[in-house]
């Protein structure tokens, strides 16, 4: 009779049991959800040169692990694009939310965009998700500025001026001589008169 006290005493407690466990409900861990936000910055760029962006993700991470994003730039001509590197990066911000990256891409002249993609993530023991994020920045490359010539004026060495002689037609010259002769003529005509005088 043993044997049959146990399986009743075994079906007394099955059946305190199963209603307790239906009325008790299960409860999930309440999740925070948190709004991402990223602030895009790109160097000043000109032709030739790579992309340099610099991205700032907040709020900051509880447990200062940062965030893991996907960073791309996309140049004027789509066709140039390449899902791969040097185009695109996988990178992890530091624990104040801040990445710095560079595309080994020769930038030319236009307008590009630089993408950045962050998937939820669950932080502190999954009790808090930082939601997903889609930010997009547009920017311009400048074409390389050519230096404009400038007119440096040289100083030319001093030089010894000549002297001009001014040209006289050949009847001035000839009027000229003719009265060099005729004071010559009369001043010695007076000397000889003032010698016989004498």
């Amino acid at each position: 009779m043993a044997g049959l006290d146990n399986y009743v005493i075994l079906l007394l407690v099955v059946m305190l049991v199963i209603p307790t466990l239906l009325l008790v409900e299960p409860t999930e861990a309440q999740t925070e959800q948190v709004t991402t936000f990223c602030v895009i910055f790109v160097d000043d760029i000109v032709e030739g040169q790579p992309v340099t962006v610099t991205i700032q993700m907040s709020p900051a991470t509880p447990t200062g692990e940062g965030y893991r994003v996907w960073m791309w730039v996309t140049p004027p001509n789509p066709e140039d694009f390449s899902a791969n590197e040097p185009w695109l990066k996988n990178l992890l911000t530091d624990s104040n939310g801040k990445a710095t990256a560079t595309f080994k891409v020769l930038a030319y002249s236009g307008k590009w965009y630089v993408d950045v993609s962050f998937e939820s993530n669950s932080f502190a023991n999954h009790t808090i998700l930082y939601l997903a994020g889609h930010w997009q920045k547009e920017f311009t490359v400048n074409p390389v500025k050519t230096p404009t010539p400038t007119i440096t004026a040289f100083p030319t060495p001093a030089s010894t001026p000549t002297p001009a002689v001014p040209e006289f037609p050949i009847t001035a010259s000839m009027i000229a001589v003719l009265v060099v002769v005729s004071l010559l003529l009369i001043v010695g005509k007076k000397k000889l008169t003032v010698e016989h005088i004498l």
